[in-house]
């Protein structure tokens, strides 16, 4: 079935035997479903699947871009420190701006490392 690329979402015990459903783990709303079914009169599983392929994006890239990665430590190497000034200078050059709690985040564990 592919490794990691399903989530459970549910058992039911049917005439034919407990069928297992499983959806894609990126997005429920994703066409690609998947069903084992465990027929009770054997012990065998039949696999069944939907024709339709994944119909999402790839799964988000999370954290920081690594251009905005490249233009925190640019300013913090040119003594710019404050985070409101860093994602004001972000955006003047044209990146994409994250959230404030998302630089913070980075800002604290690059510093961390630097101290190391």
């Amino acid at each position: 079935m592919g490794e990691k690329l399903w989530r459970m979402s549910g058992k039911n015990d049917g005439l034919r035997g407990r069928k297992i459903s499983y959806n894609c783990k990126y997005s429920k709303l994703c066409g690609a479903k998947v069903y084992l079914l465990f027929k009770y009169d054997s012990d065998d599983a039949e696999l069944y699947r939907t024709t339709s392929e994944h119909t999402h994006d790839d799964p988000k890239c999370r954290g920081l871009t690594d251009s905005t990665k490249e233009k925190v430590i640019q300013l913090l190497n040119d003594g710019v420190n404050k985070p409101k000034i860093i994602l004001s200078t972000i955006k003047e050059c044209g990146l994409e701006e994250p959230p404030i709690r998302m630089l913070k985040n980075f800002l604290f564990h690059f510093r961390r490392k630097q101290t190391e």
